[in-house]
């Protein structure tokens, strides 16, 4: 092919990306538009079958007020944003609803010094992904006029099939949202702030699970 085709073609797929996020289009060149992140540990291995999973979900310390059961809504968002995923993928990932997780917790006295993998066996699971929330903050240096949120998790999954087993996976999360920018808390309520800060921490966390696509990573909006 002669350098005046290739120029051509080129600057047709230029024009292709007209009002494409700017960021995507070293990654459209160097992979494809439907170039992907793959899932760090993959919890499906065959998409014909589908996996169960239970998510126990724990804050360690203290817990500021403002973010008072967070356990349940961070659990809830990482399932929904997981399904979404896994279907993306033609995957299936069934989750135990989190209302009976809570009642085996509350009927089972020191549920948090059992092996996750009995937990899972209980619930006939085939993995439990275990998050425990060791930090989170929402204010820039305590100043509660300006929103900055901090989070660190603990993420570890056990093969529930494999009593008392070290885990098949695990790694330590942290997050600052929005990276480098506080937001003034006259922008917006608090409560907003808060879903869209727990909505980006569950995404992080549920792309660990499932392959997403590149474009994803840079266009998603939080808010």
């Amino acid at each position: 092919m002669g350098k005046k085709w290739r120029t051509r073609i080129i600057g047709l797929i230029l024009i292709g990306c007209v009002g494409c996020n700017p960021l995507t289009a070293p990654f459209f060149f160097m992979y494809g538009s439907q170039s992907k992140h793959f899932a760090e540990f993959k919890l499906v291995q065959n998409r014909r079958t589908p996996v169960t999973v239970v998510v126990l979900t724990s804050y360690k310390g203290y817990v500021p007020e403002e973010f008072i059961g967070v356990e349940r809504t961070l659990s809830s968002l990482f399932d929904q944003k997981l399904v979404e995923c896994a279907a993306l993928n033609s995957e299936v990932i069934k989750f135990i609803p989190i209302p009976k997780v809570e009642k085996y917790k509350s009927e089972t006295p020191g549920w948090e010094t059992q092996h996750p993998s009995l937990i899972g066996e209980h619930f006939k699971a085939d993995f439990v992904i275990d998050l425990t929330i060791t930090s989170m903050s929402m204010f820039d240096q305590g100043a509660r006029h300006l929103y900055v949120g901090r989070g660190s998790i603990s993420v570890e999954v056990y093969d529930a099939k494999k009593a008392d087993s070290e885990p098949v996976f695990n790694s330590e999360y942290t997050c600052e949202f929005p990276p480098g920018r506080p937001v003034e808390s006259s922008e917006m309520p608090i409560a907003k702030f808060r879903l869209g800060f727990l909505r980006r921490m569950a995404t992080d966390l549920a792309w660990k699970f499932s392959d997403h696509l590149v474009e994803e990573t840079y266009g998603r909006n939080d808010f």
